[in-house]
């Protein structure tokens, strides 16, 4: 992972990717696998390919490697900007008691909506109206821009919002 860690809001500051996220993705998986986190030996490991390096061992196996990877590195594929890599162990992974969905063979679909509605109506408001007429497809919702300026009838405000709907069939 590199760059910007949030998708483009108006209300979220733009912040850089770093160690630290890669590390809560990395404990995401963790937990989805069922892989106790306390059972993880977890050591500072040198390796040619990274600048920081961390190495995970489960079971007396090793589990996965993470780190940032080197200048060196970057400079022989001409990326200019800090990497956050890991490499997970699969083999041992496939061992663990997992429970497969498959994935959606259709894309998410995401569709902007603008309003201009009462000041009356809460965010919280369009948020559950939206859940419950669109339904179990509405992955989520979020606000991503309030007009605040002229030509703006009194009483009401002017909110555009994403929705992110997922397909099943």
């Amino acid at each position: 992972m590199t760059r910007k860690r949030n998708q483009l809001s108006w209300n979220i500051k733009d912040n850089p990717s770093d160690y630290f996220l890669l590390k809560s993705f990395v404990n995401n998986i963790f937990n989805k696998l069922g892989i106790n986190i306390n059972k993880i030996n977890f050591e500072i490991h040198s390796d040619n390919s990274f600048s920081l390096c961390h190495a995970y061992q489960y079971n007396g196996k090793n589990l996965l490697k993470a780190g940032i990877v080197s200048a060196d590195m970057m400079k022989q594929f001409n990326i200019d900007s800090e990497v956050f890599y890991a490499k997970l162990n699969w083999e041992l992974v496939k061992q663990s008691k997992l429970v497969y969905t498959p994935v959606s063979k259709f894309p998410n679909i995401k569709r902007d909506l603008a309003l201009l509605i009462d000041k009356s109506i809460t965010y919280k408001q369009l948020s559950d109206v939206a859940y419950e007429v669109v339904g179990k497809t509405l992955k989520a919702i979020s606000l991503f821009d309030v007009y605040e300026g002229k030509n703006i009838a009194a009483g009401k405000t002017p909110y555009a919002l994403s929705l992110f709907i997922r397909r099943y069939k």
